[in-house]
């Protein structure tokens, strides 16, 4: 409100005597003020000073427009303070709302307590000219939405209905959501005119969706609806029916979200039903308080403050009158405290970091806007991606430490008073003997065989826990185990089998990285362009084997030990980084689980034995030029529908609780069961088997092939292979999101990897920069598949539509396909290890051979892909006519 009389003058109030300030000194003692507002939102969120004294004639009015489930009042002390009110509330002293109802003669009816509507079968049919404008609209609903998190929880409820509303599939029929935070689809508060003709023209539906569930509380959002020709779809807690009449909208709370989406499809199927929803235009209208100086918000108050001091109330039980019920279970302060902490900016669920970064900021820049959801995308991007780094950090160091556990002594001077029989005089102990390459094979062995049976398992206990303690405890204990490692060297631990078990250790503890950065990942980057976001971060993957390589060969030729130890401090911090600031879900800072709001992706091939859903089953739906089936697309019998929300789970509930609600976390049996698991996860196998001997034996094969080359120089150079690595995740994921081929993509990778395989072995060792060359070419042929299928693919099948669109299986999917691929990685180092004895030729033979296998698992799905491709070509592609 402005100051002095301005704005009583500016809306021409018949009584406008009115002089507001907001100068506590304004008069000489306080008590001489007439009135005193106090704005109901600002009496629990700060300390407020109250009046130590009150004249008997003083008039307290408490004042809000917000709602009281966001604001109530908690003090007992203001049970008895306030004479009036002026809220939204219909029963308030003065009404303070945004909407006005005139009947047909232009006599002002409501919105009232009691009011008394035409029935609508009554009301005569609407005319051929609003028919007419009707008839224009193509889209099914939309939304202008402010403010993301709600006490109410409306956004999951809107997110059942669009889940429920893609199993339809109709092109164009579509839910749009419109918000500042929004990525894309914005409506600034300078364009909503554009935003409402576009509204008034396009959709038949208006989401009126409340932020809570109170007595009254109808904003603005419903008169956007009346005032353009859309059906309101309301969410809040009012009695509607002393604002519109039956028939003139649709009241969520009555309905599950799949029973509203069906019956909103229904209803624009039958156009004759759509219009029955207008009927009320020919003897009501609707409009904007501000526009009448009688109902005017500011007139009403000014009118109110003159009259005589016998007509004010003075309330006994503010608190009953003004507090939104809650459940009474005895948490009513507890769900008020929960209140606070969520309108304070500060989300509870959050990890304590991201909680001090929100106090800081409140505290430094309160009024600076950001949008959040990229913001919090991109700290979980950032951290998802270290974090994944740190655990190939710790991988990486054995593979330049073998060159020193074991070499060729004869190139080396010993130092005096050793034997001169002793050829294994510079070797550490056990790996001084004969079948050395053996030995170090049985430490890539422990390792990979342990983490590929662990991995299975691991994914099944990260879908039941929270993923940011996952990660942070996985990484410490890696770190342990890297530490254990390099300690060997600094007490001359000999043991063969104190190397084995911490390896073992290791490989346990690493497959909490994969499963719990993908899920995560997945969770807060929904379906959209999966294959360049994952290619682009799967990058994390060679940037540790690159840093991993640097920091052992900067100490594999003075103190090998330091080669794991560094690294492992160095996972133990980011551990820390991670558990003190990574977001594991949107939940926890109150965020929807559906960020990108698109359609599901859904699954492009589909298995022979899929049977076609009979004819008689179906029924169709004729919505503007499109057909589609009332009948949604099947899924699992033991998949159970989104839970309704209601007011009670809202309140009772925090955000983060039981992480999606879209279904409990899925078996590994039904994960298996999904179409494309089993092809892509044993084409990892081999995959990665390829990958993972280039990664443990790359630099021992350079420094046996490559006679001028220390141990340090050929770490050096195998950190080429993952630069290609990187170029070749973010080529097919680009790839694959341009041509939704993931398996033909894979195909065409492996078809060039073998010639190119066997192009490195011929010509690798001719000189130092046809090595590179050779390498970058091969690092991007074999890491650009295996990248794909791990992070894009796995978390395109742990959304499959055959899971109802749960994201609850993506990280028992991940581990699946992961899993595997680990029990080829395991094989592949322990092979090279026997093969390399005899020849290195030979190695190589066996990595064109998996290349093959690979490429041959996936020919099924590719194929299908392909006959796809051709058929959306041969639709979209204009009829042929023929002239004579």
């Amino acid at each position: 409100m402005s100051k002095g009389k301005n704005v009583f003058l500016m809306y021409h109030c018949p009584v406008s005597n009115c002089y507001v300030t907001t100068d506590k000194t304004f008069t000489k003692e306080i008590t001489d003020f007439h009135v005193i507002l106090f704005h109901g939102p600002d009496l629990n969120l700060h300390h407020v000073t109250l009046p130590e004294t009150r004249h008997s004639s003083q008039k307290y009015v408490f004042q809000s427009l917000e709602s009281s489930a966001n604001y109530p009042i908690l003090d007992e002390k203001y049970d008895t303070f306030f004479n009036l009110t002026w809220t939204y509330k219909l029963n308030s002293d003065i009404p303070l709302g945004f909407i006005l109802i005139k009947n047909k003669n232009g006599d002002i009816i409501g919105p009232k307590e009691r009011m008394t509507w035409l029935e609508v079968k009554d009301m005569k049919p609407i005319d051929d000219k609003l028919k007419n404008e009707l008839s224009q609209k193509s889209k099914l609903a939309t939304w202008f939405m402010s403010n993301q998190w709600t006490v109410n929880n409306r956004l999951d409820y809107v997110d059942a209905m669009q889940y429920e509303l893609d199993k339809f599939n109709i092109r164009n029929l579509t839910m749009d959501i419109y918000g500042t935070w929004a990525v894309s689809n914005k409506c600034p508060i300078n364009e909503m005119h554009r935003c409402k003709r576009m509204l008034k023209k396009d959709y038949y539906f208006y989401l009126s969706f409340e932020n809570s569930n109170c007595e009254d509380y109808v904003t603005e959002k419903l008169l956007t609806a009346l005032q353009n020709n859309v059906v309101p779809v309301v969410f809040g807690g009012a009695n509607y029916t002393r604002f519109m009449p039956d028939g003139a909208y649709l009241n969520a709370r009555h309905f599950r979200p799949r029973e509203l989406v069906h019956q909103m499809i229904d209803i624009v199927a039958n156009k004759s039903k759509y219009y029955e929803f207008f009927k009320w235009t020919n003897y009501y209208s609707y409009h904007d308080v501000y526009e009448n100086p009688e109902t005017n918000p500011y007139c009403r108050f000014c009118r109110k403050m003159n009259e005589n001091t016998s007509n004010i109330n003075d309330y006994k039980r503010f608190r009953k009158w003004w507090n939104c019920p809650v459940p009474k279970d005895g948490k009513r302060k507890r769900v008020f405290k929960r209140i606070y902490r969520r309108m304070s900016g500060v989300s509870r669920d959050a990890p304590i970091g991201v909680q001090f970064i929100q106090k800081l900021s409140l505290r430094c820049c309160p009024r600076v806007q950001v949008n959040k959801l990229l913001c919090y995308q991109a700290s979980v991007l950032i951290l998802t991606f270290f974090t994944y780094m740190t655990y190939h950090l710790t991988r990486k160091p054995i593979s330049v430490v073998k060159n020193v556990l074991h070499q060729n002594c004869s190139a080396l001077t010993p130092p005096p008073g050793t034997d001169p029989n002793d050829d294994q005089w510079c070797n550490w102990a056990p790996f001084n003997t004969t079948d050395a390459n053996t030995l170090l094979g049985a430490l890539d062995s422990a390792f990979l065989f342990s983490y590929a049976g662990a991995m299975f398992v691991s994914g099944m206990i990260a879908e039941r826990v929270d993923l940011r303690y996952f990660l942070s405890i996985g990484m410490l204990m890696s770190a342990i185990f890297c530490y254990l490692f390099g300690i060997g060297r600094t007490y001359s631990i000999h043991n063969i089998s104190y190397y084995l078990l911490v390896q073992a250790g290791a490989g346990i503890a690493q497959t909490t990285g994969w499963p719990g950065t993908v899920a995560i990942v997945g969770k807060w980057f929904g379906n959209s362009k999966k294959g360049l976001i994952f290619g682009i971060w799967n990058s994390h993957t060679s940037l540790g084997n690159i840093l991993g390589t640097v920091m052992a060969a900067a100490y594999v030729d003075t103190d090998w030990g330091l080669s794991f130890i560094y690294p492992g401090m160095v996972m133990g911090a980011v551990g820390a980084v991670v558990w003190l600031f990574l977001i594991p879900e949107p939940r926890a800072v109150g965020l929807s689980t559906a960020i990108d709001r698109q359609s599901p992706t859904r699954q492009s091939t589909k298995s022979d034995e899929e049977d076609e859903p009979d004819d008689d089953d179906t029924s169709s739906v004729i919505v503007g030029d499109q057909a589609a089936s009332l009948r949604p697309n099947r899924h699992s019998a033991n998949t159970s529908p989104p839970e309704e929300a209601t007011e009670r789970t809202s309140l009772l509930r925090s955000p983060s609780a039981g992480a999606d609600r879209g279904g409990s976390a899925v078996s590994l049996s039904r994960a298996l069961a999904i179409p494309g698991v089993l092809e892509f996860s044993l084409s990892l196998f081999f995959a990665k088997l390829v990958s993972y001997t280039f990664l443990y034996w790359l630099p021992a094969y350079i420094h046996n092939t490559s006679a001028n080359l220390s141990a340090k120089q050929s770490g050096e150079l195998s950190t080429v292979f993952d630069v290609g690595g990187v170029v070749g995740a973010i080529l097919a994921g680009l790839v694959a999101d341009c041509t939704a081929c993931p398996a033909l993509v894979c195909v065409c990778f492996y078809t060039v990897c073998a010639p190119m395989l066997f192009a490195y072995q011929l010509f690798g060792a001719t000189s130092y920069g046809v090595n590179v060359v050779l390498l970058v070419l091969t690092g991007a042929l074999v890491n650009g598949p295996y990248a794909l299928i791990t992070t894009a693919v796995s978390a395109e099948l742990g959304t499959h539509h055959s899971l109802a669109g749960s994201a609850r299986a993506l990280a028992t999917v991940t581990a699946i396909i992961d899993g595997t691929g680990s029990v080829g990685a395991a094989i592949g180092p322990m092979l090279a290890g026997v093969v390399s004895s005899h020849s290195w030729t030979h190695v190589f033979y066996m990595l064109i051979a998996c290349n093959f296998m690979a490429l041959f698992l996936l020919l099924r799905i590719a194929r299908s892909e392909v006959l796809r491709l051709r058929q959306e070509r041969r639709i979209a592609a204009p009829p042929r006519v023929r002239v004579e």
